[in-house]
C-alpha cells in the first residue's frame, strides 16, 4: 500500500516537480533497503505507464530510471532484466525517450564501486543489453521530431552502448547470417550505423553535435572490432563524408553566458576538434576526406583554410600509409598534385606579399599560414611514406629557384650584395626583399621534408641541400683564381650567400632535431632510409660547423685580419671587433650563427636522447651507434660554440653602442623581419649548451669520441671570456661600457639557471669565484659605478638566491664550490671595506677614490638606492649560501668589526663609525642562519650594536652621526640577533637589563623638556626593528615597543613622555638627529614594519621565512590586532569630525580633524604592509579607522582648504607634520587597501561585515577619494614642508601614484557601494573627477575619462 501510494504520488499530474521528486526519493530508498522489489515497483507502475496521458507515462519512466541509476549496485540480475525490459519498451515511447534513455546509459555502465552492497553487484546479461540496443536503434530512426534533451539523451545512449564495448560483443558474439533482419544482432552493427545517420541528419545544435562528432568515432571503432564485418562502413562511408562536409569548416560563435550559467558554453574549437577526430575514425574516409580537405585548401576565407591544415594533418596521420597509397601514392596521381597545389600555395603565399616588417607585416597572416602549412606538409609526407608527396615537393620549380638564388648571392648579382651591406633602395633592395622572402619559405618547405623522416632528408639533400652546401663552401673559400684577398677574407665578399646557406641547413637540422624528440628515428626499422638519412644529417652537419668555423676569424677580426669591406662607406672603422663586414651585414651575420649553434645544440640533444634508448634497448650494431654519434657535438665543437656565442652577444652591444641605437635589437631578414636581439639569442642558447647531455659511454665507445662534453673547459672558457669584458680596462668606451653591461646580462642569465643544470651551477660557481676583484678593484683601477650598481643588485635578487637553493645530487659538487665562492666574495668585500675605511677614502674628494662603496653619487638618487646599500644586499645574500662553519667563520669577523666600531664610537663621540665595513658586518650578522650562533655569541653581538647605536645616538655625539649611514644595517643586524636567540630566558633579561634602559629609554624624555628633546630617527627605527623581531617570535614585549611608538605619535612636536610611556627616564639633553618630524616618520613606519612580510633598511633584510628569522605561528595576526586596536584607541581621544557634504564649487570639503598626521600615517602604513586577508578580517575595526586617516592624511596633501578659511592643507596641529613623501606613501598604502575592499564586494564573493562598514562610511569615502584627486606635488610641498631640488622627482612620482589610486577608488565605489547611497554625492564626485582630465599623466586622464563615463551614465 505504501508503494502504490509513493508510485501516485511521484506520477500524479497534479502535484508539484518537489513533491513528485520526494516521492522517487522514497521509492529509490526503499529498493536500495530492500524494502521494496523492482517487480513491485513495475506492477504499481502499470498504470501509469500505460496511461494515455503523455505526463504519467513519463513519470513513470522517471522512477524506473531514479532505480536503475541510484540503485545499480544493489539490483539482482533478474531486476536487471525487468528493468532493461521496461525501459527498452519505453525507449519506443516518444514522450518517454529521454527518461528512458537516461536510464538505459546507467543500466549499460558499470556499476560504481560506492554503490555497491555486501554482495558484488550483478551485471547486465548480453540479452538484457541486446534489447535496449534494438530499442536505440529504433528510437533513433524518429530522433529528428524530438527536443534537443531526447535527442542528446539518445546520442548518449548510443556513445555508452559503444563505448563499454557492447556492441562490439554483441557484433562479435552474433553468428554470421543470422536471422531477425535489422533488429538481429547479426545486423546491430549496421543498424546502429544507419539509425545514426538518420538521426544526425540535419542537426543543428551545437551540444548533439559535439556528441554526434564523438559517436562517428565510436562506431568506425566499433566496425574496426574484430569480428565486426567492415563492409557496412566502407559502403556508407560516402554518406557519412558527405554529412561531416556539411560542417566543415565549423561556422560558430557561442553565444555570451548568461549571468550566473553553471554550464559554459560549447566552443568554436571543441566543435572542430570533435570534428576533425570523427573525419580520421576511420580510413574509409580518406578519399573522400582528402578530395574535401583539398578543396578547401584553396579557398580564399581564412578559417577555411586553417581548419584544412589542422584537419589534414590530423587525419594523415590516423589513416597512415596504407590507406593514404592510393590516393597519395603516385606522385604523378591527380589527388597527391591537388593536395600539394593547395600546400604549396599557402607555402609560397608570403613570397609574392610583403610580409617584413614582424608582426605589422603579416598582417593577413601569410607568414603563419605558411608554417601552418609546413607542419602540415610534414605530417601528410611522413604518414604517405618516402618517395610520395616529398618527392613531388622536391622536385616543384620553387626548390630550383631557391638554389639559384643562393647561387645569385654568391655571385654578386645585383640585391644580393646591397642587401647585405645595407645598401641603399631602389631595385636592388626590392630584388633583395623578395629573395629574402624566397629563401625563407624555401627553408621552410625543405625542413618540413626533411622532419618526414630519414628517406626524405636523404631526398632532400641530394636535391636541395647538397647543392646549397656547394655554394655555401664556394662562398666560405673565395672564387677561383683570386679575386679577393685570399681565403681568409673572402668571406667578406659574399655574406648573403653565407647568410642563406647557413639559414637552410639550421632551418633543417632544427626541425629534424624537434622530431626526434618524439624518439629514435626510422633507421632503427628501416635501415637502407635510416642510414641514407644518418649520411645526409652527417653532410648538413659538417657544412654548418665548417661554415661556423670560416666565420669565427671575421667575428673576431682585428684591423689586421679584416682589410675587405663589402661596402666601405658604411664599414666600420678598422679597430671594430666587426672589421670587415658594414654593420648591417656583421648584425645578420651574427643571429644567422647564433641560429646556427642553436640548431646544432638542438641537433646533439635529440641525438643523444635517442643514443640513450638505443643503448637502454640494447642489440644495436656499433656501426649504427658510431654513426649516430658522429652527429653530435665533439668537446671541441662544443668549447668552440661557446667561444662564437659569446662573441656574438658582446659584439652585437657594442655595436648597438657604436650605432647609437641604444637598442641591441635588430630587424633580421631571417626572420620575417621581426626584431631579433642577438644577445638574448646567444644567452638561451648558451643556456642550453650548459645543460647538454653527455653522450653514452658505449656510444661514444663505438664513435671514437669523448663521453663527456668538456663542461669545466666551457666554463673556464665563458667566465675568462666574460670577466674579460666586464673589467674596468674594456669599460673606458662607450663600447667598452656596453659590452661591459651585456656580458653582466649574460653572465647573470646563465647564473640564474644554477638549479636547472649542473653545467649552469658550475658556471655560477666559477662566475662568483672571479668576481672579487672585479666588484673591489684596485686603488690604480676602479670598477665603473654604472656597472657595479647593477652587477651587485642582480647578485642579490638573482644569482646568489638561485645558487642557495637546494641542489640536485648531480649538482652537489657545483654547490660546494657555490657556497665556497660566495665565502670568499663575502670575505673579499669585508676585507676590501676595512681597508677602505683605513685609508679614509670617504673623505676623499676624488670621485674614483670614493668607490667602490660609496660611489660618485652617495645618495643614489630617488629611484635607487645608495651603493652601499646595495654592497649589503648582496652580501647578506652571499653569506644566505655559505654553509654553518663558513658562516660562522664570518660572524665572528662581523662581531669583531662591531666591537671595535662601538668602543671607537664611545671614545669618540660617534665620530670614528666606519663608513663600510659597519654596514658590511652588520648585513653578514642578519644574513646568518637562525641556528648558527650559540646564545652566548648572540648576546655578545647583541650587546656590541646596543652600544654602537647608543653611542651613535647619544646627547654628546658628535653632529651628523645620528644620520650615519651604518646605522640603519645596524638596527637590522640587532633585531635579527633578537629574533634569533635561542635561549629564551637569556633574551629576557637582556631586554630587562640592556634594551629598557639603552635605546627604549631614549624614546622617553621628562615631562617638561618635549620641545628641544625629539629622539633621533635611527632611535626610533631601531626600536621598531626590535619590535619586528619580537613580533616574529611573539614576545609579550611587543606591546611595551608598541606603546613606546605609540606615544611618539601623539605627543606634540614626536616627543614621548616618561609618564606616556609609564618608564623611568633620565633628565638628558636634546638628543640630536633630525628632530620629532622625522622620529615621527619613524616611528609611523614602524607599524607597518611590524607586519611586513619582508622589510628591509639600508639594504640589510629581515624576511618572515623560516630559513632566515624566528616565525611563530600567526605571528602576523597577533600583532595585526594589537596595533589595530593600540591605533584605534589612542584614535579615538580625539573627537572625529562631522562630514559635512556642501562644498564650494571648486570640490568636495573635508572638516577639519584634530587626528595628529603621524598617527594617521602609521593606520595607514599598517593597513598597506598587513596581508589583504586580515584587513578583511577586521574591517568592522579597521574601515573607521583607515578612511578616517587617510582623510586627514589627504586634507594635509590637498591644495584646497580644509575647511573654510582655513590656511591651504592645513588643520588642527597636533603633532610634528610629516615629510611629505612620507604623507603621500601613507596615503597610497591607504587607497591601495580600500580599492581592494571594494573590489572585494563588487566581486562574486563579498564580506557582509566589511560591505555594512563600507555602507556605513560612504561619505567618509566619498570625500576622501574626492581629496586624494586633487593632491599634486605643489600643494603638498605647500602643506608639508620644503620639497624641493632632488626631493622634488620623489614627491611629484609619489603624488601621481596617490591620484592614479584614488580614481581607481573612484570607478570601484559604484560597483561596490549601493548606488542610492552614493547618489547625494553624484555631482561632488563628478566635479573632482573633471579637474583630473588635465593630469599630466595619461593613464590619470584615462581613468579619468573612464570614471566621469561611469558615474555620469547612472
Amino acid at each position: 500500500m505504501a508503494a502504490q501510494l509513493s508510485v501516485q504520488r511521484a506520477c500524479s499530474e497534479l502535484g508539484d516537480d518537489e513533491s513528485r521528486s520526494s516521492a522517487r526519493d522514497e521509492i529509490v530508498l526503499a529498493v536500495g533497503e530492500r524494502k521494496m522489489t523492482v517487480l513491485e515497483v513495475a506492477l504499481a507502475l502499470q498504470g501509469p505507464l500505460t496511461s494515455p496521458e503523455r505526463e504519467a507515462r513519463e513519470n513513470g519512466t522517471r522512477v524506473l530510471g531514479e532505480i536503475a541509476s541510484r540503485c545499480r549496485g544493489v539490483l539482482n540480475s533478474g531486476e536487471l532484466h525487468t528493468l532493461s525490459e521496461f525501459l527498452a519498451a519505453r525507449l519506443r515511447d516518444w514522450p518517454c525517450a529521454g527518461a528512458a534513455a537516461t536510464a538505459c546509459r546507467a543500466l549499460l555502465q558499470p556499476p560504481s564501486p560506492y554503490d555497491a552492497g555486501p554482495a558484488p553487484a550483478a551485471t547486465l546479461g548480453e540479452a538484457s543489453a541486446g534489447a535496449i540496443l534494438e530499442a536505440t536503434a529504433e528510437a533513433l530512426r524518429t530522433a529528428q521530431s524530438l527536443r534537443q534533451e531526447e535527442r542528446s539523451a539518445l546520442l548518449q545512449l548510443l556513445l555508452a552502448a559503444l563505448g563499454g564495448g557492447w556492441a562490439a560483443r554483441l557484433a562479435a558474439a552474433a553468428p554470421a547470417g543470422g536471422a531477425g533482419g535489422a533488429a538481429a544482432p547479426s545486423g546491430l552493427a549496421p543498424a546502429l550505423l544507419d539509425a545514426f545517420l538518420g538521426a544526425v541528419d540535419g542537426e543543428k545544435d551545437p551540444r548533439c553535435l559535439l556528441l554526434a562528432f564523438e559517436s562517428v568515432a565510436e562506431l568506425c571503432r566499433l566496425f574496426h572490432s574484430r569480428g565486426v564485418d567492415p563492409a557496412p562502413l566502407r559502403q556508407a562511408s560516402e554518406e557519412l563524408v558527405d554529412w561531416l562536409a556539411t560542417y566543415f569548416p565549423i561556422s560558430f560563435n557561442p553565444p555570451p553566458a548568461a549571468p550566473g550559467a553553471r554550464n559554459r558554453s560549447i566552443t568554436r574549437a571543441e566543435l572542430a576538434a570533435g570534428l576533425h577526430a570523427a573525419m580520421a575514425s576511420s580510413p574509409f574516409l580518406a578519399g573522400g576526406v582528402l578530395q574535401l580537405l583539398a578543396e578547401k585548401l584553396s579557398s580564399t576565407y581564412r578559417p577555411a583554410k586553417e581548419d584544412s591544415l589542422s584537419a589534414l594533418r590530423r587525419c594523415c596521420a590516423a589513416y597512415g600509409p596504407d590507406a593514404l597509397a592510393p590516393h597519395l601514392g603516385q606522385p604523378s596521381g591527380a589527388a597527391p598534385a591537388q593536395v600539394w597545389s593547395a600546400l604549396r600555395s599557402e607555402l609560397l603565399q608570403p613570397v609574392s606579399h610583403n610580409c617584413g616588417g614582424g608582426a605589422a607585416g603579416d598582417a593577413d597572416g601569410h607568414v603563419a599560414g605558411a608554417a601552418a602549412a609546413a607542419a602540415c606538409l610534414t605530417a601528410v609526407a611522413r604518414a604517405a611514406g618516402p618517395g610520395a608527396l616529398d618527392r613531388t615537393a622536391l622536385q616543384d620549380a620553387s626548390m630550383s629557384d631557391l638554389v639559384a638564388v643562393v647561387r645569385a648571392a654568391r655571385g654578386g648579382e645585383p640585391g644580393a650584395g646591397a642587401a647585405g651591406g645595407g645598401g641603399g633602395g631602389g631595385p636592388s633592395s626590392t630584388v633583395a626583399a623578395r629573395a629574402d622572402r624566397q629563401v625563407l619559405c624555401g627553408a621552410l618547405l625543405v625542413s618540413a621534408v626533411c622532419a618526414a623522416g630519414p628517406g626524405s632528408t636523404a631526398a632532400a639533400q641530394t636535391a636541395v641541400l647538397g647543392p646549397v652546401q656547394a655554394v655555401l663552401a664556394e662562398a666560405l673559400a673565395g672564387p677561383a683564381g683570386g679575386g679577393g684577398s685570399g681565403s681568409g677574407t673572402a668571406v667578406y665578399d659574399r655574406p648573403d650567400a653565407v647568410m642563406y646557406g647557413m639559414t637552410l641547413l639550421a632551418s633543417a637540422a632544427e626541425a629534424v632535431a624537434a622530431e626526434l624528440v618524439g624518439g629514435p628515428p626510422a633507421c632503427v626499422s628501416s635501415p637502407a632510409d635510416g642510414a641514407a638519412g644518418v649520411a645526409a644529417m652527417t653532410d648538413m652537419k659538417r657544412a654548418l660547423t665548417a661554415a661556423l668555423s670560416a666565420l669565427s676569424g671575421p667575428l673576431l677580426a682585428t684591423d689586421a685580419d679584416a682589410d675587405v669591406s663589402m661596402d666601405t662607406d658604411s664599414a666600420p672603422p678598422p679597430s671594430s671587433p666587426l672589421a670587415g663586414f658594414s654593420p648591417a651585414a656583421a648584425a645578420q651575420l651574427r643571429l644567422a650563427v647564433v641560429a646556427a649553434w642553436r640548431a646544432l645544440l638542438s641537433l646533439h640533444m635529440g641525438y643523444v636522447g635517442v643514443l640513450a634508448g638505443m643503448v637502454s634497448s640494447g642489440g644495436v650494431p656499433p656501426e649504427a651507434l658510431a654513426a649516430l654519434a658522429a652527429l653530435t657535438l665533439s668537446p671541441e665543437e662544443v668549447a668552440a660554440a661557446a667561444e662564437q656565442l659569446c662573441t656574438c652577444a658582446l659584439a652585437a652591444a657594442a655595436a648597438a653602442a657604436a650605432g647609437g641605437s641604444g637598442s641591441v635589437a635588430v630587424p633580421s631578414r631571417m626572420a620575417w623581419g621581426r626584431q631579433v636581439d642577438a644577445c638574448q639569442e646567444a644567452a638561451a642558447a648558451l643556456q642550453q649548451l650548459l645543460s647538454l647531455p653527455s653522450l653514452p659511454a658505449e656510444a661514444a665507445a663505438s664513435g671514437g669520441r669523448n663521453a663527456a662534453t668538456s663542461a669545466e673547459a666551457v666554463v673556464t672558457l665563458l667566465v675568462r671570456q666574460l670577466t674579460e669584458a666586464m673589467s674596468p680596462a674594456s669599460s673606458t668606451a662607450a663600447e667598452g661600457a656596453a659590452t661591459a653591461a651585456e656580458a653582466l646580462r649574460l653572465a647573470v642569465s646563465l647564473a640564474e639557471a644554477a638549479s636547472q643544470s649542473p653545467g649552469a651551477a658550475a658556471f655560477s660557481a666559477a662566475w662568483l669565484a672571479a668576481l672579487p676583484p672585479l666588484l673591489v678593484g684596485t686603488p690604480s683601477r676602479r670598477p665603473r659605478e654604472s656597472w657595479l650598481r647593477p652587477c651587485l643588485a642582480q647578485l642579490a635578487s638573482r644569482v646568489l638566491p638561485a645558487a642557495a637553493r637546494t641542489p640536485s645530487s648531480a649538482a652537489a659538487a657545483a654547490a660546494a664550490a657555490a657556497s665556497l665562492a660566495a665565502h670568499g666574495l663575502a670575505a673579499a668585500a669585508l676585507t676590501a671595506a676595512a681597508e677602505w675605511d683605513a685609508s679614509a677614502a670617504a673623505a676623499s674628494d676624488d670621485a674614483e677614490q670614493a668607490m667602490p662603496f660609496v660611489g660618485i653619487d652617495a645618495s643614489g638618487g630617488f629611484d635607487e638606492p645608495p651603493l652601499m646599500d646595495a654592497w649589503c644586499a648582496a652580501v647578506e645574500a652571499a653569506v644566505s649560501c655559505c654553509d654553518d662553519n663558513q658562516q660562522l667563520g664570518l660572524a665572528m669577523e662581523a662581531a669583531e668589526v662591531v666591537s671595535a666600531a662601538a668602543a671607537a664610537a664611545a671614545a669618540a663621540n660617534g665620530a670614528a663609525m666606519p663608513r663600510a665595513a659597519l654596514p658590511l658586518a652588520a648585513a653578514v650578522i642578519a644574513g646568518l642562519r637562525p641556528a648558527v650562533l650559540a646564545p652566548h655569541s648572540t648576546q655578545a653581538v647583541a650587546d656590541g650594536l646596543l652600544r654602537l647605536l647608543s653611542a651613535a645616538t647619544s646627547p654628546a655625539a658628535a653632529s651628523g652621526t645620528a644620520t650615519h649611514p651604518a646605522l640603519r644595517p645596524a638596527a637590522v643586524a640587532l633585531a635579527a640577533a633578537v629574533n634569533r636567540w635561542q635561549d629564551a630566558a637569556a633574551l629576557d633579561a637582556w631586554l630587562t637589563s640592556a634594551f629598557r634602559p639603552t635605546l627604549l629609554a631614549a624614546l622617553a624624555v621628562p615631562p617638561g623638556r618635549t620641545a628641544a628633546a625629539a629622539p633621533a630617527a635611527a632611535v626610533v627605527a631601531a626600536v621598531g626593528w626590535v619590535g619586528r623581531a619580537l613580533a616574529l617570535r611573539t614576545h609579550p614585549a611587543l606591546s611595551e615597543i608598541t606603546t613606546a611608538l605609540l606615544a611618539c605619535l601623539t605627543s606634540p612636536s614626536g616627543v614621548a613622555t616618561s609618564d606616556d610611556m609609564e618608564v623611568d627616564a633620565p633628565a638628558a639633553a636634546a638628543v640630536p638627529g633630525a628632530g620629532g618630524a622625522a622620529g615621527s616618520a619613524e616611528a609611523a613606519a614602524a607599524f607597518g614594519l611590524l607586519v611586513a612580510e619582508a622589510a628591509e633598511a639600508g639594504g640589510v633584510e629581515l624576511a618572515a621565512r623560516p630559513a632566515a628569522a624566528v616565525c611563530r605561528v600567526l605571528w602576523q595576526q597577533r600583532c595585526f590586532s594589537m596595533c589595530l586596536q593600540a591605533l584605534a584607541q589612542a584614535a579615538s581621544a580625539y573627537t572625529p569630525p562631522a562630514y559635512s557634504s556642501a562644498g564650494d564649487a571648486g570640490g568636495p570639503a573635508l572638516t577639519p580633524d584634530p587626528l595628529p598626521l603621524p598617527l594617521a600615517a602609521a593606520a595607514g602604513n599598517l593597513a598597506a604592509a598587513a596581508p589583504a586577508a586580515l584587513c578583511r578580517q577586521d574591517a568592522p575595526r579597521l574601515v573607521p579607522l583607515l578612511v578616517r586617516s587617510a582623510r586627514r592624511l589627504a586634507a594635509a596633501l590637498s591644495k584646497a582648504p580644509s575647511a573654510p578659511g582655513e590656511p591651504s592643507g592645513a588643520g588642527p596641529s597636533s603633532g610634528p607634520s610629516l615629510p611629505p613623501v612620507a604623507l603621500a606613501a601613507a596615503l597610497r598604502g591607504a587607497l591601495r587597501v580600500v580599492r581592494e575592499w571594494l573590489n572585494t564586494q563588487a566581486g562574486p564573493q563579498p564580506n557582509e561585515a566589511l560591505g555594512k562598514a563600507l555602507v556605513d562610511c560612504a561619505p567618509e569615502l566619498v570625500g576622501l577619494v574626492c581629496a586624494a584627486t586633487a593632491v599634486t606635488a605643489g600643494s603638498a610641498s605647500s602643506s608639508g614642508g620644503a620639497c624641493g631640488g632632488a626631493g622634488a622627482a620623489p614627491l611629484g612620482a609619489a603624488t601621481c601614484a596617490v591620484r592614479e589610486e584614488a580614481l581607481r577608488c573612484v570607478l570601484a565605489l559604484m560597483d561596490a557601494v549601493p548606488y542610492h547611497v552614493l547618489h547625494p554625492m553624484r555631482q561632488q564626485v563628478l566635479r573632482c573627477v573633471t579637474r583630473t582630465l588635465d593630469d599630466n599623466k595619461r593613464g590619470i586622464r584615462q581613468l579619468a575619462v573612464k570614471a566621469r563615463r561611469v558615474w555620469a551614465d547612472k
